[in-house]
């Protein structure tokens, strides 16, 4: 890595106007850190319920509701199919987070390898919050839309003479999340007006065809069944993509010239490109959907937020190979501006890095992995177990024998199906979860009650507690559990 860093003390553009290059020695050394560092962290990483309900999903659904789950969820279930043969296959749960640094690892294997951007740029992307957390510890199917949409950029120069795997990229992409669906749909639109402007549309049919399919399968998952949808998700939050943009530059800072970087970057990133109007029009409608998610679906957080970030990468990754394609000079004053902004931006990200890692390495990121251990370390893992609120203790359900009681739905279950009995059952009072419990195990002393809030008096709820998180939660503080069994009498 010392090494590295010397080989990247130049500046970050060189006078002849193109990026210098990192050699493939330093860049290997860096990927090998990056691996190593990354695992480190998922090692003492405790996955909370975002991570758990895909596997709980590819492991317990049945094809039926496998399917109906993507509409209800409003998600395409390409990462959950991807799970299928670990979790029906028996794996361990954590080997999806083994899958999951593989592909991150690719990501950061493409930038260090393949993109354009100078040594310094490279580095500092490659530890970066988004790539070396966010899309790498938290399991996610985010981290596959990235790996897919660098992929694309990697192809894009040689789109029309290789198309099918181009088209391939951008149909397995409409099928990673709602998001990137609308990103896809960008893309193969632009390929197809780009094919016509050219006269090879007719040669392309083929690739245009995939990518169509693709966002076809996508689009059918997402709606094909709507009416009976949770509608917990839907709020109107007009700042959020100011907001969000700032956090994908400069992760973690809530200062308040943040977004004001971020639109200084974007905007300078846009009249770089403003002669390349096809790249310019696919950024411009890939910022406006995400924004138009944010404002009125979903803000979703970091992982959300990143997606701009990402986005911005591959437009510059396509514009410096498109000059180069050219032979005409990569990078303007205007691109020497927009890499010093982005490069500062990154390597404040891996500031923002390092403190959650350690953070992650030192505390719990949910309270479910330790809630979960006592279970099963003392026996109490065949007992049954009522879990309220649904959202939260299903984040145990990929370590228990058995499915949990949900009191919310009165029903079993491991996994989250978002649908409008679901929804109705978050709204449950935990007095009314407790006696519901008590009412559905009537006759029963041997089971247990699991919530995400202390019983003030247990005693006076016929209750006695067994065990409360002990681990210090750092993020998820809804997901330290108490857990109790009925008193004795």
């Amino acid at each position: 890595m010392i090494a590295a860093l010397s080989n990247v003390s130049q500046p970050i553009i060189s006078a002849s106007t193109e990026p210098a290059r990192l050699k493939p020695r330093y860049a290997l050394a860096a990927l090998a850190a990056y691996v190593v560092l990354t695992a480190i962290v998922a090692v003492h990483h405790e996955p909370w319920r975002d991570e758990a309900d895909p596997w709980l999903v590819a492991r317990d659904a049945d094809a039926v509701t496998f399917i109906k789950r993507a509409s209800l969820g409003g998600t395409p279930e390409l990462w959950h199919l991807m799970l299928v043969p670990l979790a029906r296959g028996g794996a361990p749960y954590e080997t999806q987070k083994i899958l999951h640094l593989c592909i991150a690892t690719a990501s950061v294997a493409l930038i260090l390898f393949r993109s354009p951007f100078p040594p310094l740029t490279k580095l500092a992307a490659a530890f970066s919050y988004y790539f070396a957390y966010e899309y790498a510890i938290i399991v996610r199917s985010y981290a596959l839309s990235v790996l897919l949409l660098l992929a694309i950029a990697t192809l894009h120069r040689r789109r029309l003479d290789r198309p099918l795997r181009y088209a391939l990229a951008i149909a397995l992409l409409a099928n990673t999340n709602a998001h990137s669906l609308f990103i896809a749909a960008f893309l193969g639109t632009l390929y197809a007006y780009e094919a016509l402007q050219s006269r090879l549309l007719r040669s392309r049919l083929p690739a245009v065809a995939i990518m169509l399919l693709g966002g076809i399968v996508a689009a059918i998952q997402i709606e094909c069944d709507t009416a009976d949808r949770a509608l917990g998700f839907v709020r109107i939050q007009f700042m959020a993509p100011l907001d969000a943009l700032g956090q994908a530059f400069l992760p973690m800072l809530d200062w308040r010239i943040t977004p004001i970087f971020a639109l200084l970057l974007a905007a300078s990133a846009m009249w770089w490109m403003r002669s390349n109007t096809p790249l310019l029009a696919f950024l411009c409608l890939s910022y406006a959907a995400i924004a138009l998610i944010l404002t009125f679906w979903w803000i979703g957080g970091l992982r959300h937020a990143g997606f701009f970030l990402v986005l911005l990468l591959m437009a510059i990754w396509i514009h410096l190979d498109s000059h180069r394609e050219r032979d005409s000079p990569a990078v303007t004053r205007t691109g020497r501006i927009v890499l010093a902004l982005l490069t500062l931006s990154l390597l404040v990200s891996d500031v923002s890095t390092a403190l959650i890692d350690l953070t992650d390495y030192r505390y719990a990121f949910s309270g479910a992995k330790d809630m979960a251990g006592f279970i099963n370390s003392h026996g109490l893992g065949s007992q049954p177990l009522a879990g309220h609120s649904q959202t939260t203790t299903s984040a145990l359900a990929p370590y228990m024998k058995h499915p949990l009681w949900y009191p919310g739905i009165e029903e079993y279950g491991t996994f989250n199906l978002w649908d409008r009995k679901f929804d109705a059952g978050l709204n449950v009072t935990y007095p009314e979860a407790v006696k519901r419990a008590k009412r559905h195990f009537l006759g029963r002393r041997d089971f247990l009650i699991l919530l995400n809030v202390e019983i003030p008096n247990p005693a006076s709820e016929g209750l006695a507690l067994v065990y409360a998180t002990r681990v210090p939660v750092f993020e998820h503080l809804d997901e330290r559990f108490w857990l109790y069994r009925p008193a004795p009498q």
